[in-house]
């Protein structure tokens, strides 16, 4: 029987009446679903995953949504603007079904609305706040949707959403039925163990082969990259997607696309900084418009809808290759193939893995050589997870029992870990402690952070922002760093215009459009990020298999030969398999070994050497390294690991209040779950330093 068949037929009409056939991965989905089974559906970008994992939900329990005006499914997204989107989407199909959707976020309750909540699409943060403070409103769920799951993955944020899972089965009694979707894991397995432990769950993996049609310019411009779209056709509307790493540039290229001539589309720039109700309107119009560019950093990489893209180009790599798939599957989503242009700014062109990051993100897509990642052990949602608990209860103190039930699925939360941590936030004035037993009720500190909207998330640090207001209209926020460095005439970018300031009073920086010239930058804020130690790993194999002297698609093409005669020059002689090259510099010893930040660190640790200069690709050593004689086995280097900071991305408010031992067991869980770390511990071992020249044109890192 077809999969569509198995449907209602008032949904099958619903949801799949404007299509000629379901796509591979609906067909794949459908079934298990509608048999009520836990469900990971791995389908890549426009390949109709949310049709795919909705319909089959609404129609095993379309009789109760259709005599109830409850909530029966929850959908999680990772943002507020896919919440928002998703809801858009499914709206109309629902209407016709007689059914409702309703959203909750920070910037929209539409539970207070009287219609049926059917469906309930919100976030993870929104999720925990009605589950602490209006769970009524679940007493029929059967279903929660996790969307884009790869992105709370091994994150304090997803560790929340699992753990209110949990929490939500223990409170009606009875289990729901959990879907997850995402276009790139890795891991199918380690996802659902995170994210649903001790639960067995069916795999629907149709990952969306398309051609990547590729060209690599490098060393790139912003009067470059005016000269490329000149040189693209006019005679057809194009609707462009620009990919930028940094607010700053994102804006900067917007303002020269909008101010130069001969680019006579509409252009936008879209990124977290603009307001909410800015994002909102970016997205509609670069949607509605036959011919656009818009500019965007991350925030376009998820399935918001923005109309038919017929070109990416990638300004910069992106961070890893979910990213980097994320962001080319947002192009020719009807069609076969892909069009991507991958631009290597000339400010980032001596370095060594922008240079060579491209190619490898490509041949590690194309050959899907995808390196898995076991759960990590993360235990600042936990303290976060103990404060909501407390705060929630009316009066008394709750045992340890109480708190055991909360985690019990999540083996690695033992009593000892619950038990440490309670007795530490209760010396750091988190909780209270019954004088007689281990029970524990909240502190005034724990509703000072409920007061100020701190207690329901696991967001990291972000520095204090600031309203940027146009006109009577906020259009964004800034950092409040800005507010120091920023005078009374200072010229910037934001938002493709040129912003001239006229008041920095009360908190608020008030800007007025100018045509001055631009005199200022502003800060944004925002967390360093290293390489990708999957990227690290495509890249040694890029070097190792020789694939840097094909020259494929990279312009212009003689630098593409003079880099390829340069890496012959440095590693003709050294069989990268075998052989760690080393290079002698300022008095140190600099071996090249793709481990990552934290291994070099670590081994540079091991050997002695404590004043840093290790990077993503150096080991830096003020003495020669015997790497026959150094620890093989991960658990080694625990002692040292214990002592990084390995949080990628900032700490969050909870973390702040674990015990050293508990930091040190987050770090240790990071440090054996990349798979990476483990093989290029092994290939160091095995391997003969070799000595190259010291002279090289390429930044190391």
């Amino acid at each position: 029987m077809h999969a569509a068949d198995l449907l209602k037929p008032e949904v099958q009409i619903a949801f799949f009446s404007r299509f000629p056939d379901l796509t591979d991965s609906q067909k794949e989905s459908i079934p298990p679903i509608l048999r009520g089974e836990d469900t990971l559906i791995i389908s890549g970008t426009g390949s109709g995953k949310t049709e795919g994992v909705l319909a089959p939900l609404i129609s095993l329990y379309f009789d109760d949504a259709r005599s109830s005006n409850h909530v029966q499914i929850i959908y999680v997204a990772p943002t507020k603007a896919l919440v928002n989107d998703v809801a858009k989407r499914i709206s109309p199909v629902l209407d016709q079904l007689e059914l409702g959707v309703s959203i909750r976020h920070g910037d929209n309750n539409q539970l207070t609305l009287k219609q049926r909540h059917t469906l309930l699409v919100t976030t993870p943060e929104s999720f925990e706040v009605l589950l602490a403070t209006n769970s009524a409103i679940f007493q029929e769920v059967k279903a929660i949707v996790i969307d884009e799951a790869h992105l709370l993955f091994n994150q304090q944020r997803g560790l929340q959403l699992a753990i209110e899972i949990n929490r939500l089965e223990k409170l009606l009694a009875r289990d729901v039925q959990v879907v997850a979707s995402s276009a790139t894991v890795s891991s199918p397995s380690s996802v659902w163990q995170f994210f649903r432990p001790q639960h067995e769950f069916t795999l629907a993996n149709q990952p969306r082969h398309r051609e990547i049609r590729s060209q690599i310019r490098i060393s790139y411009d912003h009067a470059d990259l005016i000269k490329l779209l000149e040189r693209l056709p006019t005679d057809i509307p194009l609707k462009i997607l620009i990919f930028g790493d940094t607010k700053r540039e994102c804006d900067a290229i917007a303002l020269k696309l909008q101010e130069t001539e001969s680019i006579s589309s509409d252009i936008f720039s879209h990124h977290a900084s603009l307001s909410p109700e800015m994002r909102l309107t970016v997205e509609k119009n670069f949607s509605e418009k036959p011919n656009a560019i818009c500019v965007a950093t991350s925030t376009l990489e998820l399935g918001i809808d923005i109309g038919d893209i017929n070109l990416i180009i990638l300004w910069g790599k992106a961070r890893n290759w979910q990213s980097f798939m994320q962001r080319i599957g947002r192009g020719n989503r009807r069609s076969k193939f892909v069009e991507v242009i991958c631009i290597l700014p000339s400010d980032q062109s001596n370095s060594f893995t922008e240079l060579f990051g491209f190619q490898s993100l490509l041949n590690q897509v194309e050959q899907a050589e995808f390196p898995a990642q076991e759960p990590f052990e993360l235990f600042g949602v936990v303290c976060q997870q103990i404060c909501v608990t407390v705060s929630t209860k009316e009066a008394g103190f709750l045992p340890l029992r109480f708190f055991k039930e909360i985690f019990q699925p999540f083996e690695f939360i033992n009593d000892q870990v619950l038990t440490d941590l309670l007795l530490q936030m209760s010396e750091l004035g988190l909780l209270v402690k019954d004088p007689n037993r281990m029970a524990f009720g909240p502190s005034e500190a724990i509703h000072n952070l409920r007061d100020k909207n701190l207690l329901w998330s696991n967001f990291p640090h972000s520095s204090a922002s600031v309203p940027l207001v146009l006109g009577n209209a906020a259009i964004g926020n800034l950092n409040s760093s800005n507010l120091f460095t920023l005078n009374i005439g200072s010229v910037f970018a934001f938002a493709a215009k040129r912003l001239r300031v006229v008041s920095l009073f009360g908190g608020t920086i008030k800007v007025i459009e100018t045509s001055e010239p631009i005199n200022s930058k502003v800060k944004f804020g925002g967390f360093p990020q290293s390489v990708d130690v999957s990227l690290l790993s495509a890249l040694w194999h890029y070097l190792v298999d020789n694939r840097y002297r094909l020259h494929k698609d990279i312009f212009p093409h003689q630098r593409s030969v003079e880099l390829s005669k340069e890496l012959d020059q440095l590693f003709s002689f050294c069989d990268l398999r075998s052989n760690i090259p080393f290079f002698q510099f300022g008095g140190k010893f600099h071996y090249i070994t793709f481990g990552g930040l934290t291994l070099n660190s670590a081994l540079a640790l091991h050997v002695g050497n404590v004043e840093g200069g290790s990077n993503d690709v150096l080991l830096v050593s003020r003495k020669e390294i015997d790497f026959s004689s150094i620890p093989s086995a991960l658990t080694d280097y625990i002692p040292i690991i214990v002592n990084l900071d390995l949080v990628v991305g900032g700490k969050t408010e909870y973390q702040d209040f674990l015990t050293s031992d508990l930091r040190a067991l987050e770090n240790i869980s990071r440090w054996k779950s990349e798979s990476y770390h483990a093989e290029t511990l092994k290939r160091l071992v095995e391997s003969t330093p070799f000595e190259i020249q010291a002279k090289s044109s390429f930044h190391w890192a």
